[in-house]
C-alpha cells in the first residue's frame, strides 16, 4: 500500500513555483512508482501480489488552487491504471482507493492553517471549508481511517481477486460525477 500525500503549495495554478511542482510531484508520485519497482517484480516471481494506492478525490475532481496535488494523484490514479494492465496476468492486482478529507495530520495542518488565517476556531476553519470548498461532501463531516481501512483490506484480500484497475472513492459524496 502507497500512501504518501502532501498538498503542497496553494493557490494560482500558474503561480505555483517549480519547486512546489516537483515536491508535490515527488512525494505524491514518483515515491509511488519506487514502491512499485521495489515490490512489484517481487509479487510477479510468487506469482501473487496486491498494490493499492491511495490517491484522492482531487485526482477526478481538481479545485484550482490546489493545481500541485491534483496533477500529482491525478497522474498516480493513472500509473494505477497502468501497473494493472501490465501485471494483472501475471498474478499481481492493482487498484486505488481515493478518500476525501479524512482526519489525518494532512487534513489537520490545512485546518489549523485555515483556522489561524481566518481567526477562528478548528471546528468552524472545518464547517466553513466544507460549506465553501467541498459542496458535494454530502456527509459534512471529515472521513475517519477506520472508514477507509475496510475498503484497503478487502483490495488486498482473497475476496477482490476479480478486481483490478479500479478506483475505489471513499469520499462521503464529495466527488460530483458519477464513475462510469
Amino acid at each position: 500500500m502507497h500512501t504518501a500525500g502532501i498538498t503542497g503549495e496553494k493557490g494560482d495554478p500558474l503561480e505555483m513555483s517549480e519547486e512546489a511542482w516537483k515536491d508535490a510531484w515527488d512525494t505524491d508520485f514518483m515515491s509511488g512508482v519506487r514502491v512499485a519497482r521495489a515490490l512489484v517484480p517481487q509479487m510477479v516471481a510468487g506469482t501473487w501480489g496486491r498494490v493499492v494506492y491511495i490517491t484522492s478525490e482531487n485526482a477526478v475532481q481538481p479545485y484550482p488552487d490546489e493545481a500541485v496535488y491534483n496533477a500529482a494523484k491525478a497522474a498516480l490514479l493513472n500509473f494505477t491504471k497502468c501497473l494493472s494492465l501490465a501485471y494483472a496476468e501475471r498474478g499481481v492486482l492493482v487498484n486505488a482507493v481515493s478518500p476525501a478529507f479524512v482526519e489525518s495530520p494532512m487534513t489537520d495542518g490545512m485546518m489549523e492553517k485555515r483556522a489561524e488565517e481566518k481567526g477562528m476556531s478548528m471546528e468552524q476553519a472545518t464547517e466553513t471549508f466544507l460549506d465553501e470548498e467541498r459542496p458535494y461532501l454530502m456527509l459534512k463531516r471529515r472521513g475517519k481511517v477506520e472508514e477507509v481501512a475496510p475498503v484497503i483490506a478487502f483490495l488486498c484480500s482473497e475476496l477482490a481477486s476479480f478486481v483490478t484497475g479500479a478506483a475505489y472513492r471513499v469520499d462521503g459524496g464529495s466527488v460530483g460525477a458519477m464513475n462510469l
